[in-house]
């Protein structure tokens, strides 16, 4: 994968100094060497196939994700991406299984596609590199899990605005059986790219998420009750989506009308240009590393992260 840019990262305590003694910094210079090489990755693909068509047109596939990869080890400082994002790829791994044995005495309706990308971290290069072998299809949705084992937050989040039909489907199916959600844009992850292939995908996350892309984000970081109970609901909506006369379970509330939406409905070009004037409108008023949930259309929230500091040249003091 090729990076466009260097990354930089800086420990807890030279933050803390620099912003301590930013009132006395005039100017702050780097020296660097790094050497920019490609590097090639591997994702993970599965499937378990359905009865669905033949004809690539006419194919019903349903997309199960979640990004593998994590900061990994910097220095001697190892980030054990615990919740961003093995509880993804945890909850990725049960649903195969589970669907696995359930396809043995059931036919699914549609192929069930499971994908364990790696490169999310670095602008998505997994999830980007697969979907360019696909052919966008009006059959086809992606779910997308990331986060959603942490401990922080009171509810789930599903976004973003590009596939509402499957957001508003998802977020109403999580709210029935007895899991809060709520619809959310600006969510940066994996579905994007099967967005940009004109497939309908969504991700499924917490609501706060302060510690990844730290050392904080270990094991115990982990609600393992919450992710086990999160992921037999995910269970339950796939099972759901089987249209071919399938009594998947008997004591679930089937949305199979909602299911896979012959067309996902597009956000028109000058609400995008809203949703990002607000979002750098939000930003400017953020503090480094700060983030919040705010209302955007009266029933949709937006999600702003400031993940840029800039300092600002003043004069020496004294």
């Amino acid at each position: 994968m090729n990076s466009k840019k260097p990354i930089l990262q800086i420990s807890a305590d030279t933050y803390d100094y620099l912003i301590t003694h930013r009132s006395d910094i005039e100017k702050i210079e780097l020296q660097m060497k790094y050497k920019e090489k490609s590097t090639e990755a591997q994702n993970v693909i599965g499937v378990i196939k359905g009865n669905s068509s033949t004809e690539e047109a006419d194919k019903h596939v349903i997309y199960l994700s979640a990004h593998l990869d994590s900061l990994g080890k910097v220095n001697k400082q190892v980030f054990n991406g615990s919740g961003d994002n093995a509880s993804g790829i945890s909850s990725l791994i049960h649903l195969a299984n589970s669907l696995k044995e359930f396809s043995e005495n059931n036919e699914l309706a549609a192929d069930i596609v499971f994908c364990a990308f790696n490169g999310e971290e670095s602008n998505r290069q997994g999830s980007k590199a697969f979907v360019q072998s696909l052919e966008g299809g009006r059959h086809s949705l992606n779910i997308n899990l990331d986060t959603i084992g942490v401990r922080e937050g009171d509810y789930l989040i599903v976004g973003d605005a590009t596939s509402e039909s499957l957001s508003k489907s998802l977020e109403g199916f999580f709210n029935d059986h007895g899991i809060k959600a709520s619809l959310m844009d600006g969510f940066g992850s994996d579905h994007i790219s099967y967005n940009e292939k004109s497939i309908p995908g969504v991700t499924i996350g917490k609501s706060e998420v302060s510690n990844i892309h730290s050392i904080m984000d270990r094991p115990d970081y982990v609600d393992y009750k919450q992710l086990a109970n999160i992921t037999d609901a995910i269970f339950n909506f796939v099972i759901s989506q089987n249209s071919g006369g399938i009594d998947a379970l008997s004591n679930e509330q089937s949305i199979s009308e909602n299911a896979i939406p012959e067309t996902a409905p597009q956000m028109a070009e000058d609400e995008i240009t809203e949703m990002h004037k607000l979002t750098e409108e939000i930003k400017a008023r953020l503090n480094f590393k700060e983030y919040g949930m705010y209302e955007w259309k009266s029933n949709r929230n937006l999600f702003v992260y400031q993940d840029h500091f800039k300092f600002e040249t003043v004069e020496a003091a004294g």
